[in-house]
């Protein structure tokens, strides 16, 4: 009987050394609200009181005391957490009555280098932020070579329990095989160096487990040789100012950058996922960031790529707009391009979507109500995802997002492993 591999298809390992957080806070005027601190003050103790704003706030401390910590232990971090409550043991992972031998992460390293804002007037040290994806690729690289690598001792035991040995002194074995994204904005690149980075990370790319398990094992901490295989596909993030199809008049020739990733990808079969959401890490203006994020951009891209790879991530079935309110022109646009049978290649997730059972009733909802050959294309390409960490601020851990995925009665046992076995598997891998 073939082994069965469970698959986080959006998750993040990053801490509060890589985003941008002062273009976040620019964005947020946050300057603005200064003067009403002695009010908050006043009222913050009252607030704590109640019971919606103690849970967020109780989130928040979640989310800091993760991206807080040391990057090199945030996988075996995710490992400890998913064997709390026997989720995960030696036997493999056990979710939706499968046993599942492996755990494939694809960690989604996001380029935060958003260069185009200055500091401010106001601002003494008044230059664009540097926030190199370099910085951050290291550290994910990094990550993984401690986790594979990673023996325990007893100076582990407060922070994780649950990875000591057996009573028979029998290790616990390492369940994750690591396959990172790298994030690319073409705007931040001179033509010349997007060609370089590309040929760099995908110029020999295989795009096959095989490929990229071998790769994997051979990582180190000499970081400057990466290469092709170690990493499975491109990370794409509007809210940070990538535009899924620049204007042809741009004078940094951005759409001819942008034209370039879309042609090698394709050629390759490199998986692309997309943050497909309006919210999220923002920098931009209201009005950018909804041009840049509206999903018609894609409509144009898989017109002329139909090929493409790509994952519209966190699938809004249950977004809404007002209380009991659905804002549903969002997902009438996604499913317009699922329906359309010339994109092939499309998928999503549902990655910090699903912190509750009412997302998958939805779900499922959306599925016996489509025509016949809609509802079997959309099994077939809806995928698993976390959002880890930032699915902390509705979800208390790993192992609870993927308890409402386990005990979810909504979806049948095949369902549940298509959406976490056989449709990610599908995205990421090229026929050998």
């Amino acid at each position: 009987m073939e082994e069965k591999t469970f698959y986080d298809i959006h998750l993040h390992a990053f801490n509060l050394s890589h985003p941008y957080l002062r273009a976040f806070v620019r964005r947020m005027n946050i300057s603005n609200y200064l003067v009403l601190m002695p009010f908050i003050s006043w009222l913050l103790p009252l607030a704590v009181k109640l019971k919606c704003v103690k849970k967020k706030v109780a989130n928040v401390a979640n989310l800091l005391a993760v991206m807080e910590d040391d990057i090199d232990s945030v996988f075996l971090l995710l490992e400890n957490c998913l064997r709390e409550n026997k989720l995960l043991d030696n036997d493999g992972l056990h979710i939706g009555k499968e046993t599942y031998k492996k755990v494939v992460l694809t960690p989604l390293i996001i380029d935060f280098g958003y260069k185009r804002l200055m500091g401010g007037k106001d601002v003494h040290y008044n230059h664009p932020c540097r926030k190199p994806i370099r910085r951050q690729v290291i550290d994910v690289f990094s990550a993984l070579t401690y986790y594979r690598t990673f023996v325990y001792s007893d100076k582990y035991k407060i922070g994780f329990p649950h990875l000591k040995p057996d009573d028979k002194g029998r290790p616990t074995a390492r369940i994750f095989e690591i396959y990172p994204f790298i994030g690319i904005n073409p705007a931040n690149y001179t033509y010349n160096e997007l060609v370089e980075l590309m040929e760099k990370y995908f110029g020999d790319y295989k795009g096959t487990r095989q490929a990229l398990n071998e790769r994997s094992l051979k990582i180190d901490n000499d970081i400057e040789h990466l290469s092709s295989n170690c990493a499975a596909g491109v990370k794409l993030y509007p809210p940070l100012g990538f535009d899924p199809w620049p204007p042809e008049n741009a004078k940094d020739e951005r759409l001819k950058k942008t034209q370039y990733l879309y042609d090698f990808c394709e050629k390759k079969g490199i998986p692309i996922t997309v943050h497909g959401s309006e919210s999220g890490f923002n920098v931009l203006s209201n009005k950018r960031r909804k041009e840049l994020t509206n999903i018609n951009k894609w409509r144009t891209v898989l017109k002329e790529y139909q090929n493409l790879k790509l994952n519209l991530a966190h699938f809004p079935v249950n977004e809404k707009k007002f209380f009991f309110f659905p804002k549903t022109a969002r997902l009438k646009q996604v499913l317009g391009l699922l329906k359309n049978e010339k994109n092939q290649n499309l998928y999503v997730d549902f990655s910090c979507r699903a912190v509750n059972d009412g997302y998958y009733k939805a779900l499922k909802k959306l599925i016996d109500q489509s025509e016949p050959e809609v509802k079997e294309r959309l099994k077939n390409r809806i995928m698993f995802g976390t959002d880890f960490s930032i699915n902390l601020l509705a979800i208390e851990s790993y192992n609870a997002y993927y308890r409402v995925f386990d005990d979810t009665r909504a979806f049948d046992k095949t369902e549940k492993s298509r959406f976490c076995s056989a449709n990610p598997e599908s995205f990421l891998f090229n026929k050998a």
